[in-house]
Parts: C-alpha cells; sequence; structure tokens
C-alpha cells in the first residue's frame, strides 16, 4: 500500500467533511505480529480500513469489560472474543479475504 511502519494515517470516514480538530488519525504498526493501524490501545484498524478490533464493554462508562469486537465499521460485527490477540487473528483475517476478493 506503501505505507511506512510509524506514519500517521488519518482513518476519519471518507466522504465526511469535518474540521481537522474532528479528524481521526492513526499510527500504522505491529502489533502482535500483525500490521495495523492503531487508533488507541482499545481501537485498531487493518490497512485497508475496512475492518476495526476494538475493546467492548457493556455499560457506557466503561465498566463491564465483555472482551474485543471485530467489525466492517457499518453494523456488523464478532461476538465479544475475549482477548486482544484472538482479536487480532480475526482483524487480519477479514483483511486478507478482502485483499484477495479485491484482487480478482
Amino acid at each position: 500500500m506503501g505505507r511506512k511502519k510509524n506514519q500517521v494515517i488519518d482513518t476519519t470516514p471518507g466522504g465526511l467533511n469535518v474540521a481537522d480538530r474532528h479528524r481521526v488519525y492513526g499510527t500504522l504498526k505491529t502489533v502482535m505480529g500483525f500490521k495495523v493501524i492503531e487508533i488507541n490501545s482499545e481501537m485498531y484498524m487493518s490497512p485497508s480500513l475496512q475492518f476495526e478490533a476494538t475493546r467492548s464493554y457493556k455499560n457506557r462508562d466503561g465498566s463491564g469489560y465483555s472482551g474485543w469486537v471485530v467489525g466492517n465499521g457499518r453494523g456488523i460485527y464478532s461476538d465479544p472474543i475475549s482477548n486482544k490477540l484472538d482479536a487480532l487473528i480475526l482483524l487480519d483475517q477479514l483483511e486478507q479475504e478482502y485483499l484477495s476478493k479485491s484482487k480478482k
């Protein structure tokens, strides 16, 4: 994709015309052996920006941790996954499937 490790990437959803202070940025890095864009320690995106892994909580105040969920950012998410490594594995699998389909 032509991106370099530790490059800061604008991950604001396409088509949104928002002020700079409201844009969302992440850093391209390798976490637990997987290439991801880290938004923060509780949210990762695939390098294609098609999928995300997010730490999930049962309550809005941040209590009641229920695991990680992986999805496409448009309402389709996995069941909660108990640990970060398994969430990143699923994120990578979805990314690889997406990339193999887009090359056909």
